[in-house]
C-alpha cells in the first residue's frame, strides 16, 4: 500500500511540471581555466549526422507491424542487419556507425551566446556520444514508437578519436522511452532519464560522484540523479528530423530475417523537464510523511 500512495503522490505531485528546464554539466576537470569544471547554462543538446538503421519487420509495412530504430552494431545485427547491401534504387549502401561523428551530440545550446563549454569537443577536453534502440509499430502516415532506450556516455578527448574504440567511456544517463509523437517529418520520442543503465532495477550510478554530479537542474540545484533517487520523474523529449516519415520503396533493403531496412541520417534537439523546487519539497515532505505513519503503524 505504502508503494501505491507513494505512486499516487508523485503523479498527483508533478502532473503540471512538463515544461523544458535549464540545466549545467559538471564535467571531470577545469578545462578553461575559470576555476570550475561546470559549463554554463543549457536549454537543450543537439545532434546532427546521426546515423539511425530502421528495421521493419513486415516488408509491405503493414499498420500494427514491428519496426525497430537503432545505431548499436549488436541490435542491428539482431535485426538482420546486411553489411553492404544497397538499397532498391541504389543510392544507400549500407554500414555500420564507424566513426564518432556519427553517433555524437555535437552542440551545446546555451541559454545566451556566451555560455561556458568547459572544453566541449575541443582537444584536450570532453564529448558525448549517444546509442539507442527504440522500439515501436507501423501507423497511418508513420511511425510510433512506445518502447527502448537511448544511453548517453561522456568521453574523454584525447583518447576519444575518430574510429569507435573509445566512443563509450563512462556512462552518465539512460532515457527510457515512452512514447512519440509525429508530425509530418518531425519525430518527437519522450522518455524519462533513468540511472539504472542496464535495467535489471538497480542503480548503477551508487558511489559514482561523478555521474551522479553531471546533470544539475539550474533552478532547483539538483542533480538529475538525486532527483530520481527522490522518486521525481526527469521528462525527457527528442524533436528528430526524418525525411520521409515513412521510407519510399527505393530506400529499403531486405534483411537477413526476411523484413526490409533504410539508413538514414538524422538531426534535431533534446530537451529535459524536472520538477519545479517546491515541488522537490512537496515530494520530500510527502515521502518523510509516509515513512513516519509506516514507523508508527509498526509500533503499534
Amino acid at each position: 500500500m505504502k508503494l501505491k500512495t507513494t505512486a499516487l503522490l508523485v503523479g498527483s505531485v508533478f502532473a503540471a511540471t512538463a515544461n523544458a528546464s535549464s540545466f549545467f554539466l559538471t564535467v571531470d576537470q577545469d578545462y578553461n581555466g575559470d576555476l570550475d569544471a561546470t559549463t554554463g547554462s543549457i536549454s537543450e543538446l543537439g545532434y546532427s549526422g546521426t546515423l539511425s538503421t530502421s528495421f521493419y519487420a513486415d516488408p509491405m509495412l503493414s499498420v500494427g507491424s514491428q519496426v525497430i530504430d537503432t545505431n548499436i552494431a549488436s541490435e542491428m545485427l539482431a535485426a538482420g542487419f546486411i553489411n553492404g547491401t544497397t538499397s532498391s534504387d541504389g543510392l544507400t549502401t549500407f554500414k555500420y556507425p564507424t566513426i564518432s561523428p556519427e553517433l555524437n551530440i555535437d552542440a551545446l545550446n546555451y541559454q545566451s551566446p556566451f555560455g561556458d563549454h568547459e572544453g566541449f569537443q575541443s582537444n584536450p577536453g570532453w564529448g558525448l556520444t549517444y546509442q539507442f534502440k527504440l522500439i515501436g509499430s507501423v501507423i497511418a502516415g508513420g511511425v510510433e514508437y512506445t518502447d527502448g532506450w537511448i544511453d548517453v556516455f561522456y568521453n574523454k578527448i584525447p583518447p576519444m578519436d575518430n574510429d569507435l574504440a573509445n566512443a563509450f567511456q563512462t556512462q552518465v544517463a539512460r532515457i527510457n522511452v515512452t512514447g512519440s509523437d509525429l508530425n509530418v517529418a518531425n519525430l518527437n520520442v519522450f522518455g524519462e532519464f533513468s540511472f539504472d543503465f542496464d535495467g535489471n532495477g538497480t542503480d548503477d550510478a551508487v558511489g559514482d560522484t561523478f555521474v551522479q554530479n553531471f546533470f544539475t537542474d539550474v533552478d532547483s540545484g539538483q542533480s538529475y540523479y538525486n532527483a530520481w533517487s527522490n522518486g521525481a520523474p526527469i521528462n525527457f523529449v527528442l524533436d528528430t528530423n526524418v525525411n520521409p516519415p515513412v521510407p519510399t520503396l527505393g530506400s529499403l533493403a531486405l534483411t537477413s530475417l526476411g523484413g526490409v531496412m533504410r539508413q538514414t541520417t538524422q538531426d534535431g534537439s533534446a530537451t529535459m523537464s524536472v520538477p519545479e523546487p517546491g515541488s522537490l519539497i512537496l515530494i520530500g515532505a510527502g515521502l518523510l510523511g509516509l515513512g513516519v505513519s509506516s514507523s508508527r503503524k509498526r509500533k503499534a
